[in-house]
C-alpha cells in the first residue's frame, strides 16, 4: 500500500504544475466585511466538463477517497 501513497504523491505534484492562479485583473476589490463572490459566471455542467481543471479536481478527489 506504500506504492499507492506515493503514486498519489507523485500525481498530485505533477498535477499542481499544471495549475495556474488566475491573472490579478479578475479579482474584485472586496473588505473582509462584505464576504464577497469569487465569481459571478454560473456554469452548465458542459462548460465545466470542458475545461482541464475539473478533471484535474476530479482525479484528485477521487485519489483523496480512496486512498487506505
Amino acid at each position: 500500500m506504500t506504492s499507492w501513497g506515493i503514486g498519489q504523491g507523485i500525481v498530485a505534484i505533477v498535477m499542481a504544475l499544471i495549475l495556474h492562479h488566475p491573472p490579478k485583473a479578475g479579482y474584485p476589490r472586496l473588505g473582509a466585511a462584505q464576504g464577497g463572490l469569487q465569481t459571478r459566471r454560473e456554469y452548465s455542467a458542459k462548460q465545466m466538463m470542458s475545461q482541464k481543471e475539473f478533471y484535474i479536481m476530479y482525479a484528485m478527489f477521487l485519489m483523496v477517497c480512496t486512498a487506505d
